[in-house]
C-alpha cells in the first residue's frame, strides 16, 4: 500500500476541514494475489493503520508518481479514490500499469457528481477519460459507472450524523428518492475502470461443455440438442444422490486441468445456437463469461436471452461487457483461471455459486464479462424458486462470505447488508 507524497499538505487541510471526527486518507494497494477488500478506504469509518499494517505486511508512504518497483511486480494494482487527490493522475495511471503484471482497478468519483460531496477531488474523471488513458497507455480499458446520484440525500449526509443514517425514515427516503429521481436522472456518482495489459492471441479454442442433470428427458431435449454440441466434447454428470453442483463441477475442471480448454458450464435447460469455440476464439483466457449478468447501477441484465415462452430477458450488446455476476446457467472459464487457484465453493449447492466465482474471480485480478450469445434457457422464469430454504441459506452464506464486497447485483436480486 503506497500513499502519494505529493499531496500529504492538501490531504491533510482537506480532512481538517471535512470533519475532525474521521481519519481520512487514500491508498494504491499493490497485490501479488488478489484484492484485500477489508483494506479498501472507506469514508464513513474509521480506520486503524495498525490493523492495515498487519493485514497488508507493508505499508509505505512514497511518491505516487514514481512508484519503487520494478516492472510487473504485482498481479493487481487497486486505487480506490486516489487518483482525484492529484492534478496529474495520468502519471499515477501510467505507473500503476508499469508495475502491474495483470489488472488495474479504478474506482473514483464521476466528474458529473456532486462537487460538495466530493469537494477534496482536484481531478475529475468520466468515460472519456479512461478509455483516452487505455489509448496512449495502449491497453484495454473499461470503464462504467457503479453508482448514480442521489441529489436529496446526498445534501443531507452532510447535515445527519452516521447514527440518524440508518433510521427507518432516513432508509425510506432514501428508497423514495431512487424510485422517483434517480432512475429518472441518472446523474453518474462513482465510476470504475478496469485496465489489462494486451496479450498476444491464443487460436485455440477448444470448449468442453459440463452438464450436470437430475432429469434426462430435459437434458436430452433442451442442452443435448444443441446444434454445436456433440458426446465428444461434453462432460455429463447425472445427479442421482442430490450432490451440489459445485462439486460436480470441481471434479470436471480437475479431470481436464491440464488441458488447454474452455470449460462452458450450462444447466440442462439451456440451448446453445451458436459455435461457442468461434466466439471464443479470439476471447482473453482471464475472465469469466456468460450470456446474462448484472451490475451496480444497471437499470436491466446486461446481455440477453431467450426464455421458453419466446419473451427476452435483458439488454441486448454488441461486445464483451463488464458485469459484478453472471447467471448460473452458463458459465465460460478457461482452465488457466483454475490453474491459478479457482474453485466453485460446494457450499453454494444451487444457487449463488455463480455469484461466489464471479466475485472470486474479481478480487483475484480476472475480468468478468457479459458476452452476446445466442442462446435459449427452455425455463419459465430466471430466477427459480426465492422462497426455497435451500436459496435463502445460500443467500445468508453469500452475504456473509462477501460482506465487505456488499451491495453485490446478480440477476436475480440486490444483495445488500440488511
Amino acid at each position: 500500500m503506497l500513499m502519494p507524497k505529493s499531496n500529504n499538505r492538501n490531504f491533510k487541510k482537506i480532512s481538517e476541514e471535512r470533519h475532525n471526527r474521521t481519519k481520512f486518507f487514500f491508498s494504491i494497494d499493490f497485490l501479488h494475489s488478489g484484492l484485500y477488500l477489508q483494506t479498501k478506504s472507506d469514508f464513513s469509518r474509521e480506520l486503524d493503520l495498525n490493523e492495515l499494517k498487519k493485514k497488508e505486511n507493508s505499508f509505505l508512504v512514497g511518491d505516487a508518481e514514481h512508484f519503487p518497483f520494478k516492472d510487473e511486480s504485482f498481479k493487481v494494482v487497486f486505487s480506490g479514490y486516489g487518483l482525484g487527490f492529484s492534478k496529474k493522475p495520468f502519471l499515477i495511471l501510467r505507473e500503476m500499469y508499469r508495475v502491474a503484471k495483470g489488472k488495474i482497478v479504478v474506482r473514483c468519483p464521476h466528474r458529473k457528481s456532486n462537487p460538495v460531496r466530493f469537494s477534496f477531488r482536484l481531478s475529475p474523471f468520466n468515460e472519456e477519460w479512461f478509455n483516452k488513458a487505455a489509448e496512449v497507455l495502449g491497453c484495454k480499458g473499461n470503464p462504467f459507472v457503479t453508482a448514480y446520484e442521489y441529489p436529496i440525500i446526498s445534501r443531507l449526509e452532510r447535515l445527519l450524523l452516521p447514527n440518524a443514517q440508518m433510521s427507518l425514515l432516513y432508509r425510506a427516503l432514501k428508497h423514495l428518492e431512487h424510485g422517483k429521481i434517480v432512475k429518472r436522472l441518472r446523474i453518474p456518482y462513482e465510476i470504475e475502470a478496469w485496465f489489462r495489459k494486451l496479450q498476444l492471441p491464443v487460436i485455440n479454442n477448444d470448449v468442453r461443455y459440463v452438464v450436470v442433470y437430475n432429469n434426462p428427458e430435459i437434458f436430452k431435449n433442451c442442452f443435448a440438442n444443441s446444434m454445436f454440441v456433440n458426446a465428444k466434447n461434453v462432460t455429463a454428470f447425472h445427479n442421482l444422490s442430490n450432490e451440489s453442483l459445485p462439486s460436480f463441477y470441481n471434479r470436471a475442471t480437475q479431470q481436464h486441468l491440464q488441458e488447454d480448454v474452455w470449460f462452458a458450464f450450462c444447466h440442462q435447460d439451456f440451448v446453445i445456437e451458436e459455435d461457442l469455440s468461434e466466439k471464443l476464439r479470439r476471447a482473453d483466457r482471464e475472465a469469466i463469461y456468460g450470456p446474462i449478468g448484472g451490475r451496480l447501477a444497471a437499470d436491466t441484465l446486461i446481455g440477453q436471452i431467450v426464455q421458453k415462452d419466446k419473451t427476452t430477458i435483458g439488454s441486448r450488446i454488441v461486445q464483451n461487457t463488464p458485469v459484478q455476476t453472471l447467471d448460473e446457467m452458463c458459465l465460460i472459464i478457461h482452465s488457466d483461471i483454475f490453474k491459478q487457484g479457482l474453485s466453485f465453493d460446494p457450499t453454494f449447492r444451487f444457487h449463488f455459486y455463480g455469484a461466489d466465482i464471479c466475485m472470486q474471480a474479481y478480487v483475484s485480478g480476472f475480468d468478468v464479462f457479459a458476452i452476446s450469445l445466442k442462446c435459449q434457457h427452455k425455463s419459465r422464469t430466471i430466477h427459480g424458486d426465492v422462497q426455497s430454504p435451500e436459496y435463502l441459506s445460500s443467500n445468508q452464506l453469500f452475504k456473509k462470505k462477501w460482506k465487505n464486497c456488499l451491495p453485490v447485483r446478480t440477476t436475480i436480486k440486490l444483495v445488500t447488508r440488511e
